[in-house]
C-alpha cells in the first residue's frame, strides 16, 4: 500500500482500531475476516452500529460459501479471498475512497 502512495497504519486487533482516535482524512479499512478478539464480520457490524461508514474491505482464507455474502449484506467496499492479487487490493481501495462521499467527521488512512 506504501509502494501505490497510500498512507498506511496498522492496528494489532480490532479493539486497537476500534480505540484509537478517528480517522482524519479518507480512509479505508482493509482487515481479514478471522481476526483476535473481534472477526471481521462483527466489527463491519459494529462499524455500522456506531456510524462510522469507513470503507472495509475483507479478505480471508476461509473458504465457507456464504462469508462473501455476509460481508455485503453489512455493507463491505470489497470481498477477496487469500491470495490477493496485489493490484487488484490497491484498485478495490481507490474504488471504494472514490464511492465514499463526502463526511463531516474524521476519517482514518488505509489500513492492512
Amino acid at each position: 500500500m506504501r509502494c501505490a502512495g497510500y498512507a498506511v497504519e496498522t492496528f494489532a486487533s480490532p479493539s486497537e482500531f476500534l480505540a484509537a482516535a478517528p480517522p482524519s482524512g479518507p480512509a479505508c479499512l482493509v482487515l481479514d475476516v478471522r481476526m483476535r478478539d473481534l472477526g471481521g464480520l462483527a466489527l463491519k457490524e459494529r462499524l455500522n452500529q456506531n456510524g462510522n461508514h469507513i470503507p472495509v474491505i475483507m479478505i480471508t482464507a476461509d473458504e465457507g460459501m456464504n462469508l462473501r455474502e455476509e460481508a455485503v449484506a453489512l455493507g463491505a467496499a470489497g470481498f477477496f479471498r487469500k491470495p490477493v492479487d496485489g493490484r487488484s487490493l490497491v484498485d478495490a481501495i481507490e474504488f471504494a475512497l472514490s464511492q465514499e462521499p463526502l463526511k463531516t467527521t474524521p476519517r482514518r488512512q488505509c489500513r492492512d
